[in-house]
């Protein structure tokens, strides 16, 4: 049962690096020759994918417990790397890089559909929004969206969620975000 499970996550995934191989060759194909770009990709999602991993294995230990495990889901840094590549390289980098830290994230934390939807609507605000940007108002500007973006997605989700009542703790969430 769990080699399934494992080789489902791993089709998941493959299927993701596809798609965004695929944008990448229709919408930026001199990207794929350009081997220091693509290392800046990878490490720019592997900055995001650590950072959340580290910040939900200090949530699920008890003893080092800081955040409640709802509320980390909120937490996770899944616009940071869209945004650095955004910035450095272009916005269909960022868009392709933040879709699979977006999918990669979800899978890490169990397959949440709240981490991926999160993660995209964040990723397509980041990669629209950070186009031209030469000051750094605009930087915080497309932060705040962000931080919008994702509040707006907790608060679906939870709408979403009718098990969950409205409580204080929805409410943390979405500051969370």
């Amino acid at each position: 049962m769990r080699r399934v499970a494992l080789g489902f996550l791993a089709a998941f995934l493959a299927l993701g690096l596809l798609c965004d191989g695929l944008y990448l060759r229709m919408a930026r194909p001199a990207l794929l020759r350009q081997n220091s770009k693509l290392l800046l990709l990878l490490v720019a999602s592997l900055i995001t994918l650590t950072a959340s991993k580290a910040l939900m294995t200090l949530a699920g230990t008890s003893e080092l417990a800081v955040f409640q495990p709802s509320i980390v889901l909120h937490l996770l840094p899944l616009t940071i790397a869209p945004l650095l590549v955004t910035l450095l390289v272009d916005g269909h980098a960022g868009i392709a890089v933040g879709l699979w830290t977006a999918m990669a994230t979800s899978t890490i934390n169990g397959f949440s559909p709240g981490v991926l939807l999160s993660g995209i609507s964040a990723t397509i605000v980041t990669g629209l929004s950070a186009r031209d940007v030469r000051t750094r108002a605009k930087v915080f500007r497309i932060g705040l969206y962000n931080g919008l973006t994702q509040a707006l997605c907790a608060t679906a989700i939870r709408l979403l969620d009718m098990q969950t009542p409205w409580t204080p703790a929805i409410l943390y969430q979405v500051g969370a975000c």
